[in-house]
């Protein structure tokens, strides 16, 4: 079974020969069963079509895309709610072209970092009241993609029971910051789970100096 296989059935709730692992941002060594690379269509068209891994692009969510932008969308959706919608709207459409785009270019899917669900954030009322329904339609929007992970992003506090149905074949989280194990993650969410625990369906790593740095600020 070569990598890409195992990655998506893994992925799919399907049998696979061995466990399924995924490092991140990547694996010189080839350990990984995916790739993840920018949302780049040149990018994707690039890639270099030998390597037998899965090629997932990865695309922050709207409200983590302004967050890396120094634009608290919170304050700005309370203060002057008319601009608050346009700005949010803008990067709604912005995650919605990259992931088509890269989709079409070829890639196999998508790994969403999902941001704003969890205390450090938004409150509850604000992640449910501002993005809930922009994360499910932009998720549903990319449902023939083969495989797309759903990364909820955070430490602790992690708001898993509201983005629990939200479409995607693999549901991941730091079960080692959050306190969220596999098997609690399961009791919420049905199907495939991703994190640092062997337990999951598919094992994260890795491979940078800090994952909540990595996690936490996205780089597009």
């Amino acid at each position: 079974m070569i990598a890409r296989d195992r990655f998506i059935d893994a992925a799919n709730g399907r049998p696979v020969d061995r466990k399924s692992t995924l490092f991140w941002p990547g694996s010189p060594d080839g350990r990984s069963d995916a790739v993840i690379i920018p949302a780049d269509p040149d990018y994707v068209k690039r890639h270099d079509r030998q390597d037998n891994r899965a090629l997932l692009v990865e695309v922050p969510n709207p409200f983590g895309r302004a967050w890396v932008r120094n634009i608290d969308l919170n304050v700005l959706l309370k203060t002057d709610p008319k601009e608050g919608v346009r700005v949010l709207l803008q990067f709604v459409e912005a995650a919605r072209t990259a992931m088509a785009n890269s989709l079409d270019a070829g890639a196999d899917g998508v790994f969403y970092r999902l941001h704003g669900a969890n205390g450090q954030h938004c409150s509850p009322m604000e992640y449910g009241g501002h993005y809930l329904e922009h994360d499910r339609e932009l998720l549903q929007g990319i449902t023939r993609a083969k495989v797309n992970v759903l990364f909820v992003v955070g430490d602790s506090d992690l708001y898993l029971d509201f983005v629990s149905d939200l479409p995607a074949h693999l549901f991941g989280w730091d079960n080692r910051t959050s306190g969220v194990s596999a098997a609690q993650g399961r009791a919420i969410r049905k199907g495939p789970v991703l994190t640092f625990d062997e337990e999951s369906d598919v094992v994260l790593h890795y491979n940078g100096p800090s994952v909540t740095h990595s996690i936490e600020k996205p780089k597009s």
